[in-house]
Protein backbone atom coordinates (compact mmCIF):
# COMPACT_ATOMS: atom_id res chain seq x y z
CA UNK A 1 0.00 0.00 0.00
CA UNK A 2 1.50 3.34 -1.03
CA UNK A 3 1.31 6.58 0.93
CA UNK A 4 -1.50 8.02 -1.19
CA UNK A 5 -3.63 4.96 -0.37
CA UNK A 6 -2.66 5.20 3.31
CA UNK A 7 -3.68 8.84 3.32
CA UNK A 8 -7.10 7.84 1.96
CA UNK A 9 -7.45 5.32 4.80
CA UNK A 10 -6.46 8.06 7.26
CA UNK A 11 -9.20 10.31 5.80
CA UNK A 12 -11.73 7.49 6.23
CA UNK A 13 -10.76 6.86 9.87
CA UNK A 14 -10.45 10.58 10.67
CA UNK A 15 -13.90 11.23 9.22
CA UNK A 16 -15.38 8.54 11.45
CA UNK A 17 -13.55 9.97 14.50
CA UNK A 18 -14.91 13.44 13.63
CA UNK A 19 -18.48 12.12 13.50
CA UNK A 20 -18.40 9.63 16.39
CA UNK A 21 -16.31 11.59 18.91
CA UNK A 22 -16.42 15.21 17.70
CA UNK A 23 -12.62 15.57 17.87
CA UNK A 24 -9.89 16.35 15.36
CA UNK A 25 -7.34 13.53 15.10
CA UNK A 26 -3.70 14.34 14.43
CA UNK A 27 -1.98 12.82 11.39
CA UNK A 28 1.29 11.66 12.89
CA UNK A 29 4.31 9.41 12.39
CA UNK A 30 6.09 8.79 9.11
CA UNK A 31 2.99 9.39 7.02
CA UNK A 32 2.42 12.75 8.69
CA UNK A 33 6.08 13.65 8.32
CA UNK A 34 6.11 12.71 4.63
CA UNK A 35 3.18 15.07 4.09
CA UNK A 36 4.75 17.86 6.16
CA UNK A 37 8.07 17.85 4.29
CA UNK A 38 6.52 16.88 0.94
CA UNK A 39 8.84 13.89 0.60
CA UNK A 40 7.83 10.35 -0.28
CA UNK A 41 9.18 8.05 2.42
CA UNK A 42 8.60 4.51 3.54
CA UNK A 43 5.77 4.23 6.03
CA UNK A 44 4.86 1.05 7.86
CA UNK A 45 1.52 2.19 9.26
CA UNK A 46 -0.84 5.08 9.82
CA UNK A 47 -0.26 6.83 13.14
CA UNK A 48 -3.11 8.82 14.61
CA UNK A 49 -3.11 10.81 17.84
CA UNK A 50 -6.38 11.60 19.61
CA UNK A 51 -7.20 13.32 22.92
CA UNK A 52 -6.43 11.19 25.95
CA UNK A 53 -10.01 11.32 27.26
CA UNK A 54 -11.27 9.68 24.04
CA UNK A 55 -8.42 7.14 23.84
CA UNK A 56 -8.91 6.07 27.45
CA UNK A 57 -12.55 6.58 28.49
CA UNK A 58 -14.12 5.82 25.09
CA UNK A 59 -11.74 3.05 24.01
CA UNK A 60 -14.53 0.47 23.68
CA UNK A 61 -16.51 2.85 21.44
CA UNK A 62 -13.39 3.49 19.37
CA UNK A 63 -12.81 -0.25 18.95
CA UNK A 64 -16.41 -0.68 17.78
CA UNK A 65 -16.06 2.21 15.32
CA UNK A 66 -12.91 0.65 13.84
CA UNK A 67 -14.64 -2.73 13.63
CA UNK A 68 -17.55 -1.12 11.80
CA UNK A 69 -15.17 -0.05 9.01
CA UNK A 70 -13.48 -3.43 8.78
CA UNK A 71 -10.51 -3.13 11.12
CA UNK A 72 -9.57 -5.79 13.65
CA UNK A 73 -7.82 -4.92 16.91
CA UNK A 74 -4.41 -6.63 16.92
CA UNK A 75 -2.70 -4.89 19.85
CA UNK A 76 -4.92 -3.47 22.59
CA UNK A 77 -2.16 -1.71 24.52
CA UNK A 78 -0.61 -0.22 21.37
CA UNK A 79 -3.97 0.69 19.87
CA UNK A 80 -3.15 -1.16 16.65
CA UNK A 81 -5.79 -2.22 14.14
CA UNK A 82 -5.42 -4.17 10.88
CA UNK A 83 -7.50 -4.28 7.74
CA UNK A 84 -5.97 -6.38 4.98
CA UNK A 85 -2.35 -5.13 4.78
CA UNK A 86 -3.03 -1.77 6.42
CA UNK A 87 -2.18 -1.07 10.07
CA UNK A 88 -3.61 1.93 11.89
CA UNK A 89 -2.20 2.85 15.27
CA UNK A 90 -4.33 5.11 17.47
CA UNK A 91 -2.57 6.60 20.49
CA UNK A 92 -3.31 9.35 22.94
CA UNK A 93 -1.95 12.78 22.19
CA UNK A 94 1.17 13.31 24.32
CA UNK A 95 2.81 16.07 22.27
CA UNK A 96 2.79 18.63 25.09
CA UNK A 97 4.30 16.19 27.55
CA UNK A 98 6.77 14.71 25.08
CA UNK A 99 7.91 17.74 23.07
CA UNK A 100 6.16 20.76 24.62
CA UNK A 101 3.92 21.20 21.56
CA UNK A 102 0.42 22.50 22.23
CA UNK A 103 -1.93 20.35 20.14
CA UNK A 104 -4.61 23.02 20.37
CA UNK A 105 -2.37 25.23 18.22
CA UNK A 106 -1.66 22.70 15.47
CA UNK A 107 -2.77 23.61 11.96
CA UNK A 108 -6.24 22.31 11.06
CA UNK A 109 -6.76 20.80 7.62
CA UNK A 110 -10.22 20.32 6.10
CA UNK A 111 -11.20 18.34 3.04
CA UNK A 112 -14.46 16.83 1.81
CA UNK A 113 -13.91 13.70 3.93
CA UNK A 114 -12.72 14.97 7.31
CA UNK A 115 -11.03 17.57 9.49
CA UNK A 116 -7.72 16.85 11.15
CA UNK A 117 -4.61 18.44 12.60
CA UNK A 118 -1.08 18.32 11.24
CA UNK A 119 2.35 18.74 12.77
CA UNK A 120 4.60 21.29 11.05
CA UNK A 121 8.15 20.49 9.89
CA UNK A 122 9.59 22.60 12.74
CA UNK A 123 7.45 20.70 15.25
CA UNK A 124 8.53 17.36 13.78
CA UNK A 125 12.15 18.48 14.16
CA UNK A 126 11.52 19.16 17.84
CA UNK A 127 9.81 15.77 18.27
CA UNK A 128 12.66 13.83 16.60
CA UNK A 129 15.32 15.78 18.48
CA UNK A 130 13.51 14.93 21.69
CA UNK A 131 13.34 11.28 20.63
CA UNK A 132 17.14 11.14 20.62
CA UNK A 133 16.99 11.66 24.40
CA UNK A 134 14.50 8.80 24.85
CA UNK A 135 16.49 5.67 25.79
CA UNK A 136 13.95 3.20 24.35
CA UNK A 137 13.62 5.09 21.06
CA UNK A 138 17.35 5.73 20.82
CA UNK A 139 18.08 2.01 21.07
CA UNK A 140 15.26 1.03 18.73
CA UNK A 141 15.21 3.80 16.09
CA UNK A 142 18.31 5.97 16.48
CA UNK A 143 19.55 5.73 12.88
CA UNK A 144 16.03 6.17 11.48
CA UNK A 145 15.43 9.19 13.71
CA UNK A 146 18.76 10.72 12.67
CA UNK A 147 17.83 10.23 9.00
CA UNK A 148 14.48 11.92 9.61
CA UNK A 149 16.15 14.85 11.35
CA UNK A 150 18.44 15.28 8.34
CA UNK A 151 15.44 15.21 5.96
CA UNK A 152 13.56 17.78 8.04
CA UNK A 153 16.59 20.08 8.32
CA UNK A 154 17.14 19.84 4.56
CA UNK A 155 13.48 20.68 3.93
CA UNK A 156 13.57 23.63 6.35
CA UNK A 157 16.77 24.96 4.81
CA UNK A 158 15.40 24.69 1.26
CA UNK A 159 12.15 26.33 2.30
CA UNK A 160 13.71 28.93 4.62
CA UNK A 161 11.42 28.05 7.54
CA UNK A 162 14.14 28.00 10.20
Amino acid sequence: MNNKEKLEVFFEVAGKINKEFNVLPILYGSLGLSQAIKTEMETNDIDIKIPENVRVSRWTDLQKMMGDIGFELTNDEGGEFMRNDCMVSIARDELMWYAEIDSAKLEIVKNDKCEYKVVSPKQYLRIYQRSLKDNYRREKNNSKDLERIALIEKYLKENEEK
